[in-house]
């Protein structure tokens, strides 16, 4: 095998190695879909639909999520992290694994909590909720 190391090959390497680089897309034509989301969030639907093909749309993903508790975004028409789980179960017509690896991982570091909660937090969460 041949290695090369700054333009010339490595000592004991023979052959040159080429690395698969994955296809990506960049279409952003609207995608045709009637579920709740592509009507509630039109655009934001669009792109997270693309999570799986287009690697500009998974890190724009996980930006969401890294930012999700610290940004307020009440004023944007966005699928929220607590739907993405629901959003990537959504019939397709592909694989459903990688986008559910995706918004399962998206899920968690959006809704992570920074220290855990004391009990008498905890349990005003709790009914709060309940």
């Amino acid at each position: 095998m041949l290695v090369q190391a700054a333009g010339r090959m490595l000592p004991g390497h023979t052959e040159k190695r080429r690395h698969a680089v994955p296809k990506t897309t960049a279409c952003r034509a609207r995608v045709a879909c009637s579920c709740r989301f592509a009507r509630e969030a039109p655009l934001h639907h669009d792109a997270l639909v693309r999570v799986d093909a287009d690697v500009s749309a998974a890190l724009d993903l996980f930006e969401l999520a890294t930012t999700w508790e610290e940004l307020d975004y009440s004023g944007e028409p966005l699928v929220a992290p607590a739907d993405w789980l629901a959003f990537a179960a959504e019939p397709r017509g592909h694989a459903p694994e990688l986008p559910e690896r995706l918004f399962s991982v998206a899920v968690d570091v959006a809704l992570r909590r920074g220290a855990p909660a004391t009990t008498t937090r905890l349990l005003r969460v709790l009914a709060e909720s309940g």
